[in-house]
């Protein structure tokens, strides 16, 4: 099937068959073909999901970016230099905020209104009110004139803490920074403070619109001396590149929502119907412009007879090459009288040509020159313009951080008091629960001592009557006398490690009273119950009772007497004891609730504490406001943190005290230089006698030397000679003039032998030169002795193969008798050398030694 389909495409289009005629199984044909449509169609359901998406988000980040902002966010780039100058994008806003700008504003105003009458009614002045010794002088007039002076702005600078004022942001209605003592004041002057700021990027938003402006207009200028530069420059054939401003993306950001085709990378796809009318179109348009200018005789006669051209153009015309005819390039013999009269004038009006062409290059150069030295001005004059607004947007992002940095602090300082007003009513609320519960347990308190006191009466009641009983024994069995001391011992006797108490649970169970929510409405024992011995006990005690432990000879009826007497001594006992254990319980009881009473109390003092220290702070807080203060660079003497700055220790003082400080400290600083300037000086004296002293010391030891030098002078013959000589000069003389005769005698000399060595050199030259021609010879003839050397070898080696061994061994002998003449050779040459040695050392011995002696 391939090759058929290879061959198919081989064939004229007449007899080609279409490729889905080579298909065998057209219903898997066709269902490959469903399959591919519905993926093909799944694709374009999710590409247009995607595209719906992208839709969806693009709206609403438009919206909330773009729509919603009053002013769009743009740019300024300066023509040549990198400043880039942005402006504030702005949100529009809404009618709540404008709303409450109003009404915080009419308020203000009443408040002002108000003051101005206080002032007329009740008159006071400046000193009698603090909180009123820093607000304007008349703040009526502001409003209405809305004008100050450099003396007002000065004066703002220090009550307001900002530059607002300069910038745009001067609203009278503002407080001052020592008027925000209460709450509704700070949250009123931050929306005046949003309104300023708002007012302040309005301002500069008209500056930057104003320069925006500029920069189109300089650009439309700078683009019409451009298409002049371009003609010259074409004109001139020169290479020199247009500078060609253009806006940038940044100062049209409406065109950042636009997608413009160059900008689709990729090729659009066309379907096969509209590829075909695209062309068609295209093929139509063609032939109608080819049978308009084939239709069209005035166009064609224009441009057949005057270059397509109604008006001449001189400058065209200067540039034009200048043809000569053929005749000039003759030579002069071969032209005739009028060609040369032709000639001459062709050259003439070709110097003239050239002159007048020379002229307007200059005067295009001159025109290009001003041109590029005036779009160069406006571009400098732009980029300054840009600069001093770069230089402006700078001081305005410090005004606004200043007037932001207010409304942050005024945010700090709602927040404290928020924070301390929600402290007091938590506190407030606390200590009235304290007070509540402690009302109740004063009241839970009384009631317990008083059943304390009830409860320690009848104990004391109880222990009374069990000593009554001790003390009565003995009146009670007085009809017993021999049986006394043994009966009031069996009287006594209890049964042995069963005396121990226990509880004995008949109080209902405790139910926390709903009014007191206290557990311990009623203290344990109050309300019944109580202890007892156990029940070993009482077995053990019944068998005390028992008949077998009475005495002998006691009568029965004493004996039962005696167990009831002693059981209710042990009843008795039982009651004391479980009153003692309950008293005791109740004491403790007692103790806890008045422990609790008395941390209540202390914890109702340290809640009033706080409170007078919350009301103290915020007392304080009110008063001691926090003020902004503009300092120059230098006057802020505390080491700043990376984050914020701790104020806390630092002072502000005045400037006049650094400068007398400083003043004192430069007289002092001045008197001290002058004396160290006297000690200096003083020192130097010192130093130059003690110089001096040492300089004639040395010159004493130096004159010891000299007499010394002196008396141990001499007398030669040279030194005689000097002194008795009068014209010892001319003697030194001659014998320079000798010295100066025997070094021009070497010069010669020296001269002679340089002369004689460069004869013998270009001598020595050309015996190399000869001698390296013979080597040259001598190194042919070598080269042809190698080859008939090689070529008689071989026939050698042909001819006398079978005496090899011969000659090999002849050839060993005669090397190895050569060696051992070489070696005898070399041993009497050694021994000569030793003999001419010895014949040199005596020889020198026959010699006299002249050996010169130092003294």
């Amino acid at each position: 099937v391939k090759e058929l389909i290879i061959n198919n495409d081989n064939m004229p289009k007449i007899d080609r068959l279409e490729n889905h005629e080579f298909t065998l199984d057209v219903e898997d044909r066709q269902r490959l073909i469903e399959e591919s449509d519905k993926e093909v169609e799944m694709v374009k359901q999710e590409i247009e999901l995607k595209n719906i998406a992208k839709k969806y988000h693009h709206q609403l980040i438009k919206s909330d970016c773009w729509d919603e902002m009053e002013t769009h966010g743009k740019a300024i780039h300066a023509f040549k230099s990198n400043v880039i100058v942005s402006n504030y994008p702005m949100r529009k806003r809404t009618e709540e905020d404008l709303a409450e700008i109003a009404f915080v504003n009419l308020q203000r105003k009443i408040e002002v209104a108000e003051t101005s009458l206080q002032k007329e009614i009740i008159g006071y002045t400046k000193s009698s009110l603090t909180a009123e010794a820093n607000e304007k002088p008349d703040e009526e007039e502001s409003i209405e004139n809305g004008k100050e002076t450099d003396a007002d702005n000065e004066e703002s600078v220090a009550l307001y803490g900002s530059r607002g004022v300069a910038y745009g942001a001067g609203h009278p209605l503002l407080y001052t920074q020592f008027q925000l003592n209460l709450v509704h004041e700070k949250r009123d002057q931050i929306i005046l403070l949003k309104d300023c700021i708002h007012k302040i990027k309005c301002k500069f938003n008209e500056e930057f619109n104003e320069v925006l402006k500029m920069k189109q207009s300089e650009i439309k200028k700078i683009q019409e001396k451009n298409v002049r530069m371009s003609k010259i420059i074409h004109d001139l054939k020169l290479n020199e590149e247009i500078f060609q401003p253009e806006m940038h993306i940044d100062e049209k950001p409406e065109e950042m929502l636009k997608v413009n085709d160059a900008e689709i990378k990729a090729e659009k796809y066309l379907l096969p119907e509209e590829v075909e009318k695209k062309e068609q179109i295209k093929r139509e348009q063609e032939a109608r412009k080819a049978a308009e200018e084939g239709q069209n005789p005035r166009e064609r006669a224009l441009q057949q007879m005057m270059g397509g051209r109604l008006e001449a153009n001189p400058e065209e015309d200067l540039f034009k090459e200048f043809i000569r005819p053929e005749f000039m390039k003759k030579p002069p013999e071969q032209m005739t009288d009028d060609e040369v009269r032709m000639a001459k004038e062709i050259e003439k009006k070709e110097k003239a040509v050239k002159e007048e062409r020379e002229k307007y290059k200059k005067a295009l150069e001159t025109e290009l020159k001003k041109l590029q030295t005036n779009v160069n001005t406006i571009c400098e004059a732009f980029d300054d313009r840009i600069a001093q607004l770069f230089e402006k947007k700078v001081n305005t992002d410090m005004v606004i951080c200043q007037e932001e940095l207010k409304c942050l602090r005024l945010f700090s300082l709602l927040l404290d008091e928020d924070l301390m007003e929600r402290k007091e009513l938590q506190l407030s609320k606390l200590l009235d629960y304290k007070k509540q519960l402690k009302n109740q347990t004063h009241a839970m308190l009384t009631d317990v001592k008083h059943e304390v006191d009830l409860f320690r009466d009848e104990y004391d009641k109880y222990v009374n009557d069990d000593k009554y009983m001790d003390k009565g024994f003995r009146k009670e069995f007085a009809d017993t006398e021999p049986y006394l001391d043994t009966l009031q011992k069996l009287f006594r006797r209890r049964p042995r490690g069963q005396k121990n108490l226990v509880r004995v649970c008949n109080d209902p169970p405790v139910v926390m009273s709903p009014s007191t929510k206290n557990p311990y409405a009623h203290p344990p024992g109050s309300q019944g119950g109580g202890f007892a011995y156990s029940s070993g006990f009482y077995r053990a005690l019944d068998e005390y009772d028992d008949v077998s432990h009475m005495p002998q000879g006691l009568d029965v009826l004493v004996w039962e007497r005696l167990i009831e007497y002693r059981r209710n001594k042990v009843d008795l006992e039982q009651e004391v004891k479980s009153k003692a254990l309950t008293l005791a319980e109740m004491e403790e009881f007692l103790k806890k609730r008045a422990k609790e009473d008395d941390e209540l109390r202390e914890e109702i003092e340290n809640i009033l504490r706080s409170l007078k220290r919350i009301k103290d702070d915020k007392l304080k807080f009110m008063m001691n406001l926090s003020i902004q203060f503009l300092l120059k660079q230098g006057q802020v003497e505390v080491y700043s943190d990376d984050f914020v700055t701790d104020y806390s220790d630092s002072i502000l003082i005045h400037r006049s005290v650094v400068e007398d400080l400083n003043a004192t400290i430069r007289l002092l600083g001045d008197a001290k230089v002058a004396i160290m300037n006297d000690c200096k000086n003083f020192r130097t004296n010192i130093h130059l006698l003690e110089w001096e002293h040492k300089k004639m010391k040395m010159q004493i030891e130096d004159l010891h030397t000299k007499a010394k030098d002196i008396q141990l002078l001499r007398v030669t013959k040279e030194l005689q000679q000097y002194l008795g000589d009068e014209d010892y000069q001319q003697i030194h003389q001659h014998e320079i003039q000798m010295l100066e005769n025997r070094i021009a005698k070497y010069h010669h000399a020296h001269e002679q032998t340089i002369k004689e060595r460069k004869r013998m050199f270009n001598r020595l030259q050309k015996l190399v030169k000869a001698k390296q021609s013979e080597n040259n010879s001598v190194t042919k003839e070598l080269d042809e002795l190698a080859l008939s050397l090689t070529e008689k070898k071989s026939i050698y080696d042909v001819n006398a193969g079978g005496d090899i061994e011969a000659a090999r061994e002849k050839r060993r002998k005669e090397i190895t008798t050569r060696r051992k003449l070489v070696d005898v050779a070399k041993i009497q040459a050694q021994e000569v050398a030793v003999l001419r040695a010895e014949v040199e050392r005596l020889r020198m011995k026959t010699f006299p030694a002249l050996v010169q002696i130092d003294q």
